[in-house]
């Protein structure tokens, strides 16, 4: 009898040992790596993180003020929140930018970017990129809490998938009053790269039980 040799790309070898219940990887929990910005204080934090998957995160806002964000990592979570006079023009935003210290990473076998919201006042955007500027990347409405899930293939990009130099969230204000609460960022596999995680875990069971 012959055995069915799978060949499996990297990314995915190591995507797939970090896989929890729900089969996503999580990209930043929230619990490393405090910060505080604020509009008359500082505007941008570089913090090394060790999720895993990707280790470096770089935060930072935009903006007239007020507005603020911070991270306790006591209750995990992020809140971004603004007070502004009048209607948001879009200049008023929040980013999160994470890296690989290796360098290129790949996105590839994933279907979408998970964002777990525990509380959301007013109405937002959500934009998520590569590289360092958003493209022509599709924005998401940010109008209530629970899960919203960003597509992979909403992000337009001229990089290759398999070598991303960075993943970019932005979140815009677009009420005077917008705040976000975040508990989670997790990458979702798509469906064949999980069925394929399957195939290759019953064979390197299989395997082990001959052996």
């Amino acid at each position: 009898m012959k055995l069915l040799n799978l060949t499996i790309p990297a990314f995915f070898c190591f995507s797939f040992l970090q896989m929890q219940a729900y089969g996503a990887v999580v990209l930043d929990s929230f619990s490393v790596g405090e910060f505080a910005l604020k509009f008359d204080g500082p505007t941008a934090q570089v913090d090394v993180i060790s999720e895993g998957f990707l280790d470096d995160r770089l935060a930072r806002g935009a903006g007239v003020k007020d507005w603020s964000a911070t991270l306790n990592i006591t209750t995990n979570q992020l809140l971004y929140s603004v007070n502004l006079r009048g209607v948001p023009d879009g200049a008023n935003w929040f980013g999160l930018a994470y890296r690989s210290v290796s360098g290129p990473f790949s996105l590839l076998g994933f279907d979408s970017v998970s964002l777990k919201i525990d509380n959301v006042v007013g109405t937002g955007d959500l934009l998520v990129f590569v590289g360092e500027t958003p493209g022509a990347s599709l924005l998401i409405p940010i109008t209530g809490s629970g899960v919203l899930n960003y597509p992979i293939s909403n992000i337009v990009t001229g990089y290759p998938l398999d070598a991303v130099p960075q993943l970019q969230f932005r979140f815009i204000a677009k009420t005077a009053d917008f705040s976000i609460s975040l508990d989670e960022i997790t990458l979702v596999p798509e469906p064949s790269t999980v069925a394929l995680a399957g195939i290759a875990a019953a064979g390197l069971l299989r395997r082990r039980r001959r052996a």
